[in-house]
C-alpha cells in the first residue's frame, strides 16, 4: 500500500521535510510554497489541489492535479479558466472532484451555507481514491 500524506499550508515550527518527502505521494493546496522551506516542509508534490486560477504553475508537472467543483459554475468562464491553468498542457492528469461529492462533504460536516475548505475535500477525496491517508 502506497504512503499517502496531505500537506497543508499552516506553518509549522518542525524540520520534517524529509518524512514528507518519504511518503510514496504528496498532496499539496492552492498557492503552496516549499522554496526556501524545504527542511519544514519537504519539496516533495505529486498531486496539487486547487481551488482557484493559478495561472502561473506549470500543471505539467504534477502526476494528478483535483479541482473541486464546489461552487456553481459559470459555464463557458470556469472551463476557459481551466484552459488557461493547464496552458496547451494535456488534460490526462486533470480529475474534477464532482460538485454532488463536495456537497455530500459539506452536508457530512453539517455546512448548510457554505462550501468546505479545499483542504477538506482533499481529504475526502483521498480516502475515497485511496482508502487511507
Amino acid at each position: 500500500m502506497s504512503k499517502i500524506v496531505l500537506v497543508g499550508n499552516a506553518p509549522i515550527d518542525k524540520e520534517i521535510g524529509k518524512e514528507i518527502d518519504s511518503h510514496d505521494i504528496v498532496v499539496r493546496f492552492n498557492k503552496y510554497r516549499t522554496e526556501g522551506y524545504e527542511s519544514v516542509v519537504g519539496e516533495k508534490t505529486d498531486i496539487w489541489v486547487s481551488c482557484g486560477d493559478y495561472a502561473d504553475v506549470n500543471t505539467a508537472e504534477f502526476k494528478e492535479v483535483w479541482i473541486p467543483i464546489a461552487h456553481n459554475l459559470h459555464g463557458v468562464a470556469f472551463y476557459q479558466d481551466v484552459m488557461r491553468l493547464f496552458k496547451g498542457n494535456d488534460f490526462e492528469n486533470l480529475t474534477f472532484i464532482p460538485k454532488s461529492f463536495c456537497d455530500d462533504v459539506a452536508k457530512k460536516v453539517g455546512y448548510k451555507h457554505r462550501w468546505p475548505s479545499t483542504g477538506l475535500i482533499a481529504i475526502e477525496w483521498a480516502l475515497k481514491k485511496f482508502g487511507e491517508v
